[in-house]
């Protein structure tokens, strides 16, 4: 058995996610493959189009072996914090072999020489981020800069989808992990891209297409793959497709009642941003413009919805400090979806590991504190989930034990 590692998101599995596990198998010869797959709020500061279980379950259809949930702890983070999480619990598995993940460049040693700069942190490199922090660039603005001082090849960084990919190889060497990473080179549309290339389109198009269509065209079936076309058209049956705008009544309506000091505990805030997001609460109308209203030079939009999702979840910079980095917190393993060799996987990972494997959280009595504290965060981004789409399906973390599915 040779088990291959992917992070992923899935909203939706499309063409490049069914071509990026196919290379990946490829390259590293696997005969296995688990996915850590972000629950129902993602990096990127939103709940995900459709809920964790239906995208895990079409993963599986698609050849993934076994789909694990990224607490949510992890989520809503800045991609450090998300990779961290991520490779935290592959390489606590104690199963995986490689870890394949996209970039646009593929040459492993020049990635390898920026996240090596990322995770040894001179002082040097300490003084120039802070400079550049100085002139009210935002962190990963100011962060491509300072690299910039120390990396001839600008191209690579000036690359923002990158960012990833040299995450994962710097936590793989802060964990001291024998994880061997795999790029799989990618081509054709970008994750934001507008076109379509080959069948294969960025996430945000495919999302966009989701949405306008009521009765789904042909061109989305062009870049979906077959089971996550029946998928998404089974899924309008019962359920709304989720996005951040449908809770723009709730957060208004907690930042209009809230006070500087209550937004200075969410993690992302600083300098002063808690001033600039409830000064826009009182002047928007659409979540949109709440966004727009909140974001600056210094101040991405991305970085704001995360933390209207983590004012949403009341995810303080407490809790964030309670798994970021904590070498003593052994992460539960939660089982959203798996086939019949995703079983042979699960049970060697209840031989191998020393994380709790969760299948059914209404069994789970033994947990340790933190782990309890994770998942009612979990429990609670479900039930704020479904709130929106579904509310028939509130409390779903207790009903739902994932079953075996058929590729």
């Amino acid at each position: 058995m040779k088990v291959l590692g992917i992070v992923a998101e899935y909203n939706p599995f499309h063409n490049g996610h069914l071509y990026h596990l196919k290379k990946s198998i490829e390259l590293t010869g696997a005969t296995h493959s688990i996915a850590v797959m972000s629950g129902n709020f993602l990096q990127r500061g939103e709940p995900a189009l459709m809920d964790k279980w239906t995208r895990a379950r079409t993963a599986v259809k698609n050849g993934i072996d076994l789909v694990i949930e990224l607490p949510y702890v992890y989520c809503c983070q800045s991609a450090e914090i998300f990779a961290y999480g991520s490779v935290n619990i592959l390489n606590r598995l104690n199963i995986i072999d490689t870890i394949a993940f996209g970039s646009e460049h593929e040459n492993l040693h020049d990635l390898l020489s920026i996240s090596d700069l990322l995770a040894e942190e001179t002082e040097e490199f300490k003084i120039k981020l802070k400079s550049f922090l100085k002139e009210g660039l935002s962190f990963p603005m100011a962060r491509q800069k300072a690299l910039q001082v120390f990396i001839k090849n600008e191209d690579i960084i000036n690359n923002p989808n990158i960012i990833l990919a040299v995450e994962y190889l710097k936590w793989l060497k802060r964990l001291d992990s024998d994880i061997v990473p795999v790029i799989v080179k990618r081509s054709k549309a970008g994750y934001h891209s507008n076109v379509t290339v080959e069948g294969i389109a960025g996430a945000t198009y495919i999302r966009n297409l989701i949405r306008n269509e009521k009765n789904y065209s042909s061109e989305l079936k062009s870049l979906v793959p077959e089971t996550t076309y029946q998928e998404i058209n089974e899924y309008t049956k019962d359920n709304r497709f989720n996005d951040l705008d449908q809770y723009y009544e709730i957060l208004t309506a907690q930042l209009l009642k809230a006070d500087p000091e209550e937004l200075r505990h969410l993690p992302d805030i600083s300098e002063g941003l808690e001033n600039r997001i409830l000064s826009a609460a009182r002047n928007s109308s659409s979540m949109e413009s709440l966004i727009h209203n909140s974001a600056a030079k210094r101040y991405t939009a991305t970085r704001i919805r995360r933390i209207l999702c983590n004012l949403l979840m009341n995810n303080t910079k407490l809790k964030h400090k309670l798994f970021f980095m904590n070498k003593d917190y052994q992460p539960y393993i939660r089982i959203l979806s798996f086939n019949d060799k995703g079983k042979e996987l699960i049970r060697r990972i209840k031989a191998e590991s020393q994380c709790p494997v969760i299948t059914n959280i209404s069994k789970i009595h033994d947990l340790d504190e933190l782990n309890k504290i994770s998942l009612n965060m979990d429990i609670l981004s479900t039930d704020l989930y479904f709130l929106k789409t579904n509310p028939s399906r509130m409390r779903s973390d207790y009903l739902i034990t994932p079953r075996g599915v058929s590729g």
